[in-house]
C-alpha cells in the first residue's frame, strides 16, 4: 500500500524581514501543485483559491490561505485575525501570478535547495517565500 505524500509545509512566523509566509516544497511535485494553482489564476481558470489545511496542505501559524486575481489591488500578502483563526489573503494582478510562476521555474531549474521571494518587503504586509528542498527552520 503506497503511502500519500508529505503535504506541503505552509507557516506564517516573525522572520528576519518581518511577517513572513513560507510555503515549503519539498519534492517537484510540490511545485507542480503550486505552479498549477499559480497558472490557474493567472490564466483566468480561478479568480480566487481558497486553501485550507488537508490533504495537500499543512498549515502552522495560520488557518486558511486565499489567493486572488486582483488587477487594482495592491500586490501582497495580509494577515487577517478573526478570534483565534488567523486567516492568509494575498492579492496579486495576472502580472504578479505570472512573475511568482517564473520565480518557480527559476527556483527549480537545478534541481538544488534554495528559496523565492515571491512579494516585495512592505509595511503591513507578509514576505511571501517559497523554499524548495531546504531544511525548515528551527522556531
Amino acid at each position: 500500500m503506497a503511502t500519500a505524500p508529505a503535504p506541503i509545509q505552509v507557516s506564517l512566523y516573525d522572520g528576519a524581514y518581518g511577517p513572513t509566509l513560507r510555503i515549503d516544497l519539498q519534492s517537484l511535485a510540490h511545485v507542480e501543485l503550486l505552479r498549477a494553482m499559480l497558472r490557474s489564476l493567472r490564466d483566468g481558470a480561478h479568480a480566487s483559491v481558497e486553501l485550507s489545511a488537508g490533504a495537500a496542505w499543512a498549515f502552522d501559524g495560520l488557518s486558511e490561505l486565499v489567493l486572488t486575481t486582483d488587477p487594482r489591488a495592491v500586490a501582497g500578502a495580509r494577515a487577517i485575525r478573526a478570534g483565534s483563526e488567523i486567516r492568509v489573503g494575498w492579492r496579486m494582478s495576472i502580472d504578479g501570478w505570472e512573475y511568482c510562476l517564473d520565480l518557480l521555474d527559476g527556483l527549480v531549474a537545478d534541481d538544488a535547495p534554495g528559496h523565492q521571494y515571491l512579494t516585495e518587503e512592505r509595511k503591513g504586509y507578509l514576505l511571501v517565500v517559497a523554499a524548495f528542498l531546504e531544511p525548515r527552520p528551527a522556531r
